[in-house]
């Protein structure tokens, strides 16, 4: 706001109104001092006081994906132009908003945490406000997918009750599953929530690789170490971007 003092109209209206300038009178005074005023402009003068501005926040930053139930964290920072206080206000989507959190210093960065309940794709926003009441505009949105539904997994190489020969499966034996020499194992592996994370294979319960490439779905890893005729416990967990898991198991024999 501008004030302009020196002239001889009467400011209109006499309050102030914001982004107006005003001419303030000295009046029609008698006294020694009032015809200086009135007539030297180097007595008039002119004076600008700023208005309040609401504080300012970077982006959000977070997880992109949570399970039902598990806290997430979030984080914002924050700044005033005038340095007061700052307080928060968060839409998390689920109608479950904070309506005011604080009070915080300008310039810190502010962590709060939060649970869904349900699986779904939730839009967080925050909006801040200072001491004076001056409120800023909603954040730009930032997206979550919440997912708790582990992925579906099934063993598709070696196939249970078959005997291969040097990767290729030779006939069927029904009793049990038998391996000689090399074997890609192939699992299948598709999550419709969050989507696929990778899947980690092991050899009697001891991590033996991970794979996140996968080719339509499939995982694979290439079993190749030459070890004696044993019966080995083939597994394999497959993991989603939420941090969901399934789990299979097959006994093989195995030579070369």
């Amino acid at each position: 706001d501008v004030f302009v003092i020196g002239g001889y109209g009467i400011s209109n209206p006499e309050t102030n109104n914001h982004g107006r300038a005003y001419a303030l009178t000295a009046g029609e005074g008698t006294g020694p001092g009032w015809p200086m005023f009135r007539h030297d402009p180097l007595h008039s003068a002119c004076f600008q006081v700023a208005m309040n501005q609401p504080p300012s926040g970077g982006n959000i930053s977070g997880p992109l994906y949570g399970r039902p139930g598990e806290n997430c964290t979030f984080c914002i920072s924050v700044a005033d132009p005038e340095g007061d206080n700052v307080w928060c206000s968060w839409d998390w989507g689920d109608g479950s908003n904070i309506e005011w959190l604080g009070p915080y210093a300008s310039g810190v960065e502010i962590c709060v945490t939060h649970a869904w309940s349900n699986e779904g794709v939730y839009t967080i926003r925050v909006k801040l406000k200072d001491d004076s009441g001056a409120e800023s505009e909603w954040s730009d949105a930032f997206k979550i997918i919440i997912d708790g539904t582990p992925p579906v997994l099934e063993i598709i190489k070696p196939k249970k009750g078959f005997l291969y020969i040097w990767d290729k499966p030779v006939l069927p034996l029904f009793f049990t599953t038998m391996v000689i020499g090399t074997i890609t194992v192939e699992v299948s592996a598709v999550d419709n929530g969050s989507g696929m994370s990778h899947v980690e294979f092991y050899i009697d319960d001891v991590l033996h690789t991970k794979d996140d490439t996968a080719v339509n779905n499939t995982y694979s890893f290439r079993w190749d170490e030459r070890v004696p005729l044993f019966r080995y416990l083939l597994g394999a967990k497959a993991y989603d971007l939420a941090g969901n898991f399934a789990s299979r198991e097959l006994r093989v024999w195995k030579i070369l």
